[in-house]
């Protein structure tokens, strides 16, 4: 997903203007949201063309200095000098993950292109088929995206996309028969035959069986589907086939994880890489045929059977008392807000309206709107505890980078009583920031490479200084206590994912001293997204019951060096994804076949929820540091064309003339 920066046109600067370049990708058309007066392009038109022309160039983030290439048996990895420690990672276990993965499908293809991207800071991948390749984006994920136990974000990103390469290049077959003679783009047909939830279905339940994460082990991803099975509207298999604007978020890797999934539970874990050798033998009738064949039934029949496979895993869910809805009715999201003394301070975004940062009022369900903005994403924006201040992280992306496409995240301050935006920082890769209640701190996660760490920035000057980091860490949704003395922040330390605390002030020590200790215990449980309910009591999200509920815990012990228990306070029939107290309420965010919302409980002191299951606690010690393979070789890359398709063009001739 590609975001574009909110500049509003009253600050523009030259230094925004690359953000004025509209470009042609592949698939989509892009416009950002800033303009300029026509005017001033009537008065200057050699100034536009000249700024327009070779100010992305000019203005680009890092310099540009060509590609370097290293090879492994099977692999060739294309990338930038300044991804060097990513591409170490990659080697050290690229290999591992070709023996497995191409084991499952039974084809071995013998060169993988992969091309390293860390000029973004969204974290994705893809394959392409014209020439073959795979992208992998080296940001780590800013929301749980591929489960918290996911010791390497790398090698969950590249087991998914390598699994789509062997998937849709795969070699035996009538046009694997057809590549051998033609070149490797003739196999490119095989994707054109089959519906989207194939595709995606069995990459993620790869990704899942052959990592430690995935997400079939995330109760994020897993809310997706939950909640239209439990409505009684879940999409079709026709519509599996297809993405929507409409909810889930990415039908088809939805739909395909539920019905690849359920295929492997029913029919045995080898069931797809049966149907894809039958189907590729004649891949010009559609896979239909070949399902039939391998599992005995139709696929209309198996989608039946598996929707009442998914109502029997969530019927007990239906006990569970619901809460009031807040936001109003229809498709859209709402997400978790910030309550201030002007009110709920929420980000939004629906199918009639941008995307936008609004005032919500629980009691009517009504909004008043404060800033059309496309964050970087759902917890990027924080505010002083009045309201009058609110910074945010948004992207701004060069199209005309000479490296392909940079996308970075900065931080802006916006003045809701003037309207006013101003930039706090230029090409720093900051997001999920934090003020403090009285507005003079500001805290902020910096991307580093595949992993991140906490920064503090100037509120006036946006100057940054290091606050705290670990090896191999990523840091997540910093919060201020009230008194704004401490830091409650969420670290994924090599799949362990806990919530930790810290003092931000002087004397706390430099980025790996700053004395962080963990409120709620090392352990595989995956806390998320914890907020304050008093200067004492940490209120946060956790699925340490096998589903996502909320929790509170004290933090007084930890000043004698002791551990807390977490306790359970919130249960939703969904999900109770993280919450704020609120005028006698729990204010929490949960999902809808419609889109994410927001619902409030009563709250009285000393109430607890029941807890599906035992707390999964324990002081288990986070996995070693891992130790990355030395690159061996490294060549200079040149971008060469490789042969990958020729084809045949008759002619007619007369007399021996053509």
């Amino acid at each position: 997903m590609v975001k574009n920066s909110y500049i509003p046109a009253g600050n523009l600067s030259i230094q925004d203007l690359k953000s004025l370049v509209v470009v042609q990708d592949s698939f989509f058309w892009y416009r950002c949201q800033v303009s300029i007066s026509g005017s001033f392009m009537k008065k200057f038109p050699a100034l536009m063309i000249f700024l327009l022309t070779f100010a992305p160039f000019l203005l680009s983030a890092e310099p540009y200095r060509g590609r370097l290439q290293t090879e492994t048996e099977h692999f060739l990895f294309i990338y930038e000098e300044k991804d060097t420690d990513a591409v170490r990672e990659l080697v050290t276990f690229a290999e591992n993950v070709y023996t497995r993965v191409t084991a499952y499908f039974g084809y071995h293809p013998e060169r993988v292109y992969v091309i390293v991207n860390g000029r973004t800071d969204d974290a994705n991948g893809s394959y392409s088929p014209m020439p073959s390749r795979l992208e992998l984006y080296i940001s780590s994920p800013s929301a749980p995206l591929m489960g918290t136990r996911t010791a390497n974000w790398l090698e969950i990103l590249f087991t998914h996309e390598f699994t789509h390469w062997v998937h849709l290049t795969y070699g035996p077959g009538f046009y694997g028969s057809l590549a051998r003679v033609f070149g490797e783009l003739s196999t490119a047909p095989l994707g054109f035959h089959i519906p989207g939830w194939m595709t995606e279905g069995i990459a993620i339940n790869i990704e899942t069986m052959f990592t430690e994460g995935g997400r079939g082990r995330n109760p994020f991803f897993e809310i997706y589907y939950k909640a239209p099975v439990m409505e009684g509207n879940l999409f079709s298999l026709w519509q599996a086939a297809y993405g929507s604007i409409y909810p889930p978020r990415g039908r088809v890797w939805v739909a395909g994880y539920m019905i690849v999934h359920y295929m492997m539970e029913t029919y045995g874990e080898n069931v797809f890489a049966e149907i894809n050798h039958e189907y590729a033998e004649f891949p010009l009738f559609g896979a239909w045929s070949a399902i039939h064949k391998i599992t005995g039934k139709r696929m209309k029949d198996i989608f039946a059977d598996m929707k009442l496979f998914y109502e029997d895993r969530f019927a007990a869910c239906r006990e569970i008392p619901d809460g009031r809805r807040i936001t109003p009715p229809g498709y859209g999201n709402y997400y978790l807000p910030l309550a201030a003394d002007k009110g709920l301070i929420a980000y939004r975004s629906t199918l009639k309206s941008p995307p936008a940062l609004v005032l919500l009022d629980p009691a009517t369900n009504g909004e008043n709107k404060l800033l059309d903005v496309y964050l970087f994403d759902e917890y990027s924006y924080t505010a002083d505890s009045a309201g009058n201040t609110v910074v945010f992280a948004a992207s701004e992306t060069d199209y005309a980078s000479p490296a392909g496409r940079d996308s970075i995240s900065d931080l802006y301050l916006f003045d809701t009583a003037s309207g006013r935006v101003r930039r706090l920082t230029k090409g720093a890769h900051l997001r999920h920031p934090a003020m403090s209640p009285d507005g003079s701190a500001l805290a902020a996660v910096q991307m580093t490479g595949s992993y991140s760490r906490l920064v503090l920035v100037d509120p006036e000057s946006g100057v940054l200084s290091p606050l705290y980091e670990q090896d191999q860490a990523s840091m997540f949704t910093p919060a201020f206590s009230p008194d704004g003395n401490r830091l409650a922040f969420v670290m994924n330390l090599r799949g362990m994912q806990d919530i930790y605390l810290l003092q931000p002030g002087p004397g706390a020590g430099g980025p790996e001293t700053a004395g962080a200790r963990p409120v709620t215990g090392t352990d595989y449980a995956g806390d998320y997204v914890p907020r304050w309910a008093d200067n004492g009591t940490i209120l946060f999200c956790s699925d340490r019951s096998g589903s996502l509920e909320l929790y509170t815990v004290k933090t007084g012990g930890m000043e004698a060096g002791e551990q807390e228990e977490a306790v359970p306070l919130l249960q939703d029939p969904v999900a109770a994804m993280g919450g704020i107290m609120y005028g006698g309420d729990i204010i929490y965010s949960s999902y809808t076949s419609r889109g994410f919302t927001l619902k409030a409980k009563p709250f009285s002191r000393g109430s607890t929820a029941p807890a599906g299951k035992p707390p999964a606690g324990g002081n288990e010690t986070p996995p070693p540091v891992r130790a990355w393979k030395d690159i061996e070789s490294v060549k200079r890359y040149i971008d060469f064309p490789r042969p990958v398709l020729w084809v045949p063009v008759p002619a007619v001739t007369y007399a021996g003339n053509p």
